[in-house]
């Protein structure tokens, strides 16, 4: 194996230096990092990286062209999957890992393992490099190569897995605010730099920009992780605690536009998310019956029906700020409080029958005393003047009397109902009980009871 001195391996030495030690310190605090999504996918890329950048490096440091074609092979072995790595990791980042079955991450690998098995076998059927040589430039000695069918294909299939993750990133993009927008967009700058040097590896002279370009995507991954806390505050994370939640959530822009809005808000306002982005929200309170106004105050309860239901909801809005301490609109929270109302009202009916309770007790023993008083100057009358009374007399002082015990009763069911009833358990038997219910039944004569 002979060397020779190529400046240009040192920057890839640097940038898989970078890439290594990167994926090393996320390893070493793998507590902080690999529990979330695609945090375990990037340490890998970035591993894949280095080993890239390396190769590369040391094949250019290789002058004769067996070591070249040695460590141009073994630079395939991440060169290959680097585009599957970079996808899996956009899909997960961005909260879509459901796509990621088994079946589709094998049939994905399925161009890098053909790419990395002819391009080990070249020599027999030239797909990859249909030819090479070495050509000399002053003092060094470059690979020169032209390409074969097999590698114009391994390179769309790796524009188009790269070309995805940079579309998923940047719909992640236009959705976030703040440091998970700044995060979204380093990585897009992280993966489009190097995707652009690679236009340039096909073309003479063939000096390989790809792992370079790397270099500044080890600096932008290393920024995003310690000075954008990628992996700490994700982005899908804090989406799908928004999502996932049982309140409504509407966010508005300074114009009281609607930026967006949570599965539960658009069930509760009967609305679909697609239909109301970027419209007023004057419109979709008018469309359900509300005033606008109540934007104007922190708090406030509205009626809404759902289901042909009366529901109450406590809104709460409040002013939203970006880093800059500058408004940049409105979130508001519709918590459904229906149950709680409800509880309220139980809470209120039964306060208010406790204090009838009491008002009963209160009367009843008041008229009592005016009926017992009544009840024995009817009792004097029937019997130490009832011969003066005649029988119409009578009549009526039995009547009077009969009045009596009916008001009476009126009164002790007035003075148990206000009491606290309590239960007493004793053993009985169905044939008791049955015959002590027929003793107050009057049963027509038409119907014979059987024991």
């Amino acid at each position: 194996m002979l060397w020779q001195y190529d400046p240009y391996a040192l920057p890839l030495f640097f940038a898989a230096s970078a890439s290594a030690g990167l994926a090393l310190l996320m390893m070493r605090r793998r507590r902080l990092f690999v529990r979330l999504p695609g945090a375990t996918t990037f340490v890998l890329l970035l591993l894949m990286i280095a080993e890239w950048s390396l190769t590369a490096g040391v094949g250019y440091m290789s002058a004769d062209l067996s070591s070249i074609l040695l460590w141009d092979k073994l630079s395939y072995v991440c060169v290959a999957f680097i585009p599957v790595a970079c996808a899996v990791f956009c899909i997960q980042y961005t909260g879509r890992g459901g796509w990621l079955r088994t079946r589709i991450l094998v049939l994905a690998c399925f161009v890098p393992v053909v790419t990395l098995l002819l391009d080990w076998t070249n020599e027999v059927h030239h797909l990859i490099y249909s030819e090479f040589s070495l050509v000399s430039f002053g003092s060094l000695s470059i690979l020169d190569v032209t390409y074969g069918a097999w590698f114009w294909v391994h390179l769309a299939y790796a524009y188009t897995l790269i070309l995805f993750g940079i579309v998923l990133l940047a719909q992640q993009f236009s959705r976030s605010q703040g440091v998970p927008r700044r995060q979204s967009l380093i990585l897009i700058l992280s993966i489009l730099v190097p995707l652009v040097a690679s236009v340039f590896d096909a073309f003479p002279p063939f000096v390989d920009y790809t792992p370079l370009a790397f270099t500044f995507t080890g600096f932008g991954c290393f920024w995003a992780v310690f000075r954008f806390r990628l992996f700490r505050i994700m982005p899908i994370a804090r989406e799908a605690i928004v999502r996932g939640m049982g309140d409504g959530v509407i966010v508005l822009d300074t114009e009281n536009r609607i930026m967006d809005i949570n599965p539960a808000g658009e069930q509760i306002f009967g609305c679909a998310a697609a239909e109301s982005l970027g419209k007023s929200v004057d419109e979709l309170f008018k469309s359900r019956g509300l005033d606008e106004q109540f934007l104007a105050s922190s708090s406030s309860e509205i009626t809404l029906a759902m289901g042909g239901v009366q529901r109450y909801f406590d809104v709460h809005f409040s002013p939203l700020h970006d880093q800059r301490v500058s408004l940049v609109g409105q979130i508001g929270v519709l918590r459904d409080v229906t149950e709680r109302k409800r509880m309220e009202e139980e809470l209120l009916r039964s306060q208010r029958m406790a204090t009838i309770g009491e008002l009963a007790a209160m009367v009843g023993h008041d008229i009592r005393n005016p009926l017992q008083g009544i009840a024995i100057a009817t009792h004097y009358l029937m019997t130490k003047e009832g011969s003066k009374l005649g029988e119409k007399g009578k009549e009526m002082l039995q009547l009077i009397l009969e009045e009596i015990r009916c008001s009476d009763k009126i009164i002790n069911d007035l003075l148990e109902y206000s009491q606290e009833l309590h239960l007493e358990l004793s053993e009985t038997d169905a044939k008791s009980i049955a015959k002590d219910a027929l003793v107050h039944l009057e049963i027509p004569a038409e119907i014979r009871v059987v024991d």
